[in-house]
């Protein structure tokens, strides 16, 4: 079995916490750019409005 990618991971974590796509807001961008990226139709990579400080992601 593959590990699950970087998606499948967030979606993971997401459901895991309680938390809803408006939550993934001040991580990621506007709502428009979070559904892009977890209906895997962003043709803007994750990575460029992620934020610089790696230890935000852990905080999902």
């Amino acid at each position: 079995m593959d590990p699950p990618g970087p998606i499948d991971a967030i979606e993971l974590r997401m459901e895991q916490q309680g938390l809803a796509r408006k939550d993934l807001e001040a991580l990621i961008g506007s709502r428009t750019h979070v559904a892009e990226v977890l209906n895997r139709n962003s043709h803007r990579p994750l990575r460029e409005n992620a934020p610089r400080d790696p230890t935000v992601v852990t905080q999902l």
